[in-house]
C-alpha cells in the first residue's frame, strides 16, 4: 500500500520540509540499489519560476537528502528529447547542471542512451524503447504537480511520458492516456516527490 504525505513548503525552507514529507512518506527505501535515477520535468521553455518545470532549488534539496542519507549512491539526473524539449541545454539553461554538478550527480539525456528493446503488455504498446540506465536502479519521479491540456489529470503519472527515448512523443498524444498507463508500468517510480 502506497503512503502519501502532503507538507506546506516554500522554496527558502524546502529541505527540511522536503526531509519531513520523505520521511512521512515511510522514507527512501533503497535497499542495496547503488544507482538513483531521477527523472526531472524539463518538458517546457518556460523557466522554472513558471511553475511549468522543476526548479532548481527543489533539485538541490532531494540531492542534497540522498547525499546527506545514502553515501555512495551513484545518482543520475534524467529526462529526454523531444520535438519541443533538447534536453541537454535545458538542464543548463534552468540552472540544474550547476546543482548536479555541487552534488557529485551524472546528467543523463535519455534519447542519447542505449536503448533495448522491452516487451509491453499495454493498452498502446506492444514493444517499448527502454534506455539501459535503468536497469537495476531505484527511480524516483520529481514531476511538476500541473494541469494538462491532452488529459484531465495526470498527477505524477505524465512525467514518465518523458522516459520515452523518442523525438517525436507529440504521435502518442491522441492516445495520451493508455500511453500514460504504459509508460508508468515500463518506468514505475519507487517514490514520488
Amino acid at each position: 500500500m502506497s503512503r502519501v504525505s502532503i507538507v506546506e513548503s516554500s522554496y527558502d525552507s524546502v529541505y527540511s520540509n522536503l526531509s519531513r514529507a520523505i520521511e512521512l512518506s515511510g522514507g527512501l527505501d533503497v535497499g542495496d540499489k547503488e544507482k538513483v535515477l531521477i527523472k526531472v520535468n524539463l518538458c517546457d521553455a518556460r523557466p522554472p519560476e513558471t511553475g511549468a518545470i522543476t526548479h532548481p532549488k527543489f533539485l538541490h534539496a532531494v540531492l542534497m537528502y540522498l547525499r546527506n542519507n545514502f553515501e555512495k549512491l551513484e545518482i543520475y539526473i534524467v529526462e529526454s528529447d523531444s520535438r519541443m524539449v533538447l534536453a541537454d541545454f535545458y538542464v543548463q539553461w534552468f540552472g540544474l547542471l550547476p546543482v548536479i554538478k555541487k552534488w557529485g550527480a551524472k546528467w543523463c539525456n535519455l534519447s542519447k542512451d542505449k536503448i533495448i528493446k522491452k516487451k509491453v503488455i499495454g493498452l498502446y504498446f506492444k514493444e517499448i524503447d527502454y534506455p539501459k540506465i535503468f536497469e537495476d536502479c531505484y527511480f524516483i519521479t520529481l514531476p511538476k504537480l500541473k494541469t494538462n491540456i491532452l488529459t484531465k489529470m495526470t498527477c505524477g503519472l505524465k512525467n514518465q511520458f518523458g522516459c520515452l527515448p523518442v523525438i517525436n512523443k507529440a504521435r502518442y498524444h491522441r492516445r495520451i492516456n493508455d500511453v500514460i498507463v504504459d509508460v508508468n508500468r515500463v518506468f514505475k517510480p519507487d517514490f514520488c516527490i
